[in-house]
């Protein structure tokens, strides 16, 4: 009996010893449970732009966790169900890697940027991705050559239906920089600001002078100024004698440096221009004197010759696609302009250029290439004046013609040829009839009362105005005497129509004398309006031409001894009628 209350003491003591580890363990697992959890959340979130690395460190994570849970669970079923599981997780994982692997082979977008452009369109065309242009100014990047590019670098070119390319034009030669005032300056010190400053326009002249050889003399322009101004710069060329010199090799110089060089020995120098496949525009392409020849300045003659750039014949655009005419652009070192038109052809075909085949064109002349957008339909439009600011936008060529009409308003589109919704055939004219409303003809107002006139203009739709004639002594006052248009003529209703009408039979007034208060001795001026005042008031539709004439004796303010009318006599003055009074002036 005691040897089994021994033995029961011992198991339970083994037991509670087993628990203790137990429960050690397991306060182990559930703190590796929480970390991996904490470390599997940072992974994921830090990686959450990389769906690679988000799948790898998910799915790991999970299998860990997962794996842990299955060490606590006691039941033989639920750990074979967990296990399971986990084993297709496994599996899972590892062939989701392998499938990864498998797609590193996937073609990736290079970095073009610096690259030529020709190498950018040749990569899309050959992978069959559209592309598109804009070109700007670049002080850093070369012509032609790529600014940036729409499509991340190595970004699988799956992903990737469409990639734009911002490409160098060049400096820009408007662009405004400011220079010094450089009087005083060595040659060499204004050379490094031109260049520095891409200063196109600059002309550099070498003069005998006092001043050291070389030393700036002369500058026309300075402060902000664009950078293809005209800077003038006048060289000191010393009054010493200039020693001989040992000719350079100016090939493949620039016009600039080269010229420079010649111009500060003292070198008598031509230049003529060629056309060249191998040397950059505006470089040297050969001289005529030989390396190392001694130069006498002032009596030796270099001849030296320019490259015009390669000699482009150009092609027949219209037999050529877009890409295929800006590669032939961008190999030529031509520069483009596209423009967009809609007409017969299919949409994108090239309809015209600014130069046929056969021209001959130097680099960096602009070619304007015009695409087609298509057939383009007959839009509805009520008034004239929007069918023609259309048409004249979209560069279409169309005759408008006026009619006659009762039923439309004056201005308003009677019909249309193409007719609305049919398609406009770009090599014929549109044709739009447009109303200028009902029709009137005109009547014979000659010797009818303004009163008549009036009512049968309100009456037919004539807007009609008066003014009047000189005076008539055969037709009555207020009676037309003529009108703008004949009668017969037919216009349009609403249209404006002035009508002469009489001034009625002329009066006389007889026994008119100018009296000598009405002048001013000494004042002309004051003779004049005196005399204007008063016959006026006296004579009134009667005209008076009153003007100065001198005379050699008698006092200004007079009437002249000339005068038509002079003063003291009684004369007689007819309405419509001018008289002349010379005042001595």
């Amino acid at each position: 009996m005691n040897e089994d209350k021994k033995e029961i003491l011992r198991r339970l003591n083994r037991n509670e010893v087993k628990e203790k580890k137990h429960g050690f363990i397991n306060f182990i697992l559930a703190l590796v449970l929480i970390f991996t959890l904490g470390l599997g959340v940072y992974y994921v979130v830090k990686n959450i732009d990389n769906l690679d690395l988000v799948i790898n460190g998910s799915l790991i994570t999970l299998i860990i966790f997962l794996f842990i849970i299955l060490i606590f669970i006691k039941k033989e079923l639920g750990k074979k169900v967990l296990g399971l599981f986990i084993g297709i997780l496994f599996i899972g994982l590892i062939g989701y890697n392998l499938l990864e692997k498998t797609q590193t082979n996937v073609t990736l977008t290079p970095n073009f940027v610096g690259e030529n452009i020709q190498k950018g369109l040749s990569w899309a065309s050959s992978n069959k991705i559209e592309v598109s242009q804009v070109y700007e100014y670049s002080d850093n990047i070369e012509e032609f050559s790529i600014i940036s590019q729409s499509a991340t670098p190595n970004e699988p070119i799956d992903s990737i239906d469409k990639i734009n390319f911002i490409v160098s034009n060049g400096p820009n030669y408007e662009k405004e920089v400011i220079i010094p005032n450089m009087l005083g300056w060595n040659i060499d010190e204004a050379v490094e600001v031109i260049k520095e400053n891409y200063l196109n326009n600059v002309i550099i002249n070498y003069v005998k002078n006092e001043e050291k050889k070389d030393i700036i003399i002369g500058q026309n322009k300075s402060g902000q100024i664009k950078r293809n101004t005209k800077i003038i710069l006048t060289v000191s060329l010393s009054n010493e004698k200039l020693p001989d010199v040992s000719m350079i090799d100016l090939v493949n110089m620039s016009n600039f440096d080269a010229t420079l060089w010649l111009k500060r020995n003292g070198l008598n120098y031509k230049i003529n221009y060629e056309f060249s496949n191998t040397i950059k525009k505006d470089y040297v392409i050969s001289q005529d004197v030989d390396v190392n020849t001694i130069l006498s300045p002032s009596k030796d003659l270099v001849t030296i010759t320019i490259s015009k750039g390669k000699e482009i014949m150009i092609p027949d655009f219209k037999s050529m696609t877009v890409k295929e005419a800006t590669d032939f652009i961008i190999q030529n070192k031509l520069k483009v302009t596209f423009k967009e038109e809609y007409s017969n052809m299919e949409v994108g075909k090239i309809i015209k250029a600014n130069y046929s085949k056969g021209d001959l064109v130097e680099e960096g002349t602009n070619i304007v290439i015009t695409t087609s957008l298509g057939k383009l339909k007959m839009k509805e439009f009520k008034k004239y004046q929007d069918f023609k600011a259309w048409a004249d936008s979209l560069n279409l060529n169309y005759d408008l013609e006026d009619v006659y009409s009762d039923k439309v308003e004056p201005g308003y589109i009677i019909s249309t040829d193409p007719k609305v919704g049919e398609y406009i055939d770009t090599n014929k004219k549109i044709l739009v009839k447009y109303s200028k409303g009902g029709k009137i003809t005109i009547p014979n107002f000659y010797n009818q009362s303004k009163t008549y006139i009036k009512n049968k203009c309100s009456e037919i739709g004539l807007v009609c105005s008066f003014n009047y004639s000189s005076y008539n002594d055969t037709i009555k006052k207020d009676y037309a005497v003529s009108q703008q248009f004949k009668s017969g003529t037919t216009v349009p209703k609403n249209t404006s129509m002035y009508i002469t009408l009489s001034s009625g039979s002329a009066k006389t007034y007889s026994n008119i004398v100018i009296q000598e208060g009405w002048l001013a001795i000494g004042n002309t001026s004051k003779t004049i309006s005196n005399l204007k005042s008063k016959l006026t008031s006296l004579c009134p539709g009667v005209t008076f031409n009153i003007v100065k004439k001198s005379h050699n004796t008698l006092t200004s303010g007079l009437i002249h001894p000339s005068s038509p009318i002079q003063g003291g006599k009684a004369y007689t003055f007819t309405q419509g009628k001018t008289y002349s009074i010379y005042i001595v002036g």
